[in-house]
């Protein structure tokens, strides 16, 4: 990057776009879980069964390998589900460099040839893919992590965190992040409950998508019945 980016203000810029996303983006979509959760409280009950029933103890880092919280199905439809309804990139902006033509996209049925002459801004939004109803079913909308259980999807169906060449090289590392904060906080935490007036996901727009009114949730530890009260 640095020898095609003399512009010492430039390429600061560029790393900056590099290294902040994946914790902005980390942290936006752990809230976006809790907001899920707190509304749909019957999978914190299954991610809860779940979790007191590993054979490993959370509590030892050395036991939480990557491929052991890879292999958390439930976490991982969970995770997958609220990137999919909510998920903190929207929309993604690109410049054309050079005059170039996208082999389809164009015409009424959508497979014909697009000219894109150069400059040209070209806007991507994952949004309206993960709900379009033709590729999600009529309950589009809705977040039901099941789903992921259903059979596999197209690769292109499903894009929170782009794909191809310029897929966000943080991936693993975003996905393993949420993974393990949400399990340590279910192991704690006996039930979860919705503590804000205002049901409906309020989109506010930043370097990640967040939620406008933050998420107002209570926690019920495991043991006693003092709540716990977090705007996250």
């Amino acid at each position: 990057m640095a020898k095609e980016i003399r512009d010492p203000i430039r390429l600061r810029f560029e790393l900056i776009n590099i290294f902040l996303p994946s914790h902005d983006t980390t942290a936006a979509l752990l809230s976006n879980i809790f907001f899920q959760l707190a509304r749909h409280p019957k999978y914190w009950g299954q991610l809860r069964e779940i979790t007191l029933a590993l054979p490993f103890d959370p509590s030892d880092p050395a036991a939480l390998s990557f491929s052991a919280l890879k292999s958390l199905l439930p976490y991982r439809y969970i995770i997958q589900e609220t990137l999919r309804t909510i998920g903190p990139v929207g929309r993604v902006f690109r410049a054309a460099r050079k005059d170039t033509t996208l082999p389809r996209g164009g015409g009424p049925d959508g497979k014909s040839p697009v000219f894109v002459s150069k400059g040209t801004i070209v806007c991507s939004l994952p949004y309206h893919i993960h709900h379009d109803k033709d590729i999600w079913g009529d309950d589009a909308d809705e977040f039901r992590p099941e789903r992921w259980t259903e059979g596999k999807r197209n690769s292109w169906e499903y894009v929170p965190f782009l794909g191809g060449p310029r897929i966000c090289p943080a991936q693993q590392q975003v996905l393993l992040q949420a993974t393990y904060v949400l399990l340590r906080v279910v192991r704690e935490f006996e039930w979860i409950e919705n503590k804000d007036e205002v049901v409906e996901y309020v989109e506010l727009q930043r370097m990640a998508i967040e939620s406008r009114r933050g998420v107002k949730i209570a926690l019920g530890p495991a043991q006693g019945n003092k709540k716990y009260s977090s705007t996250l």
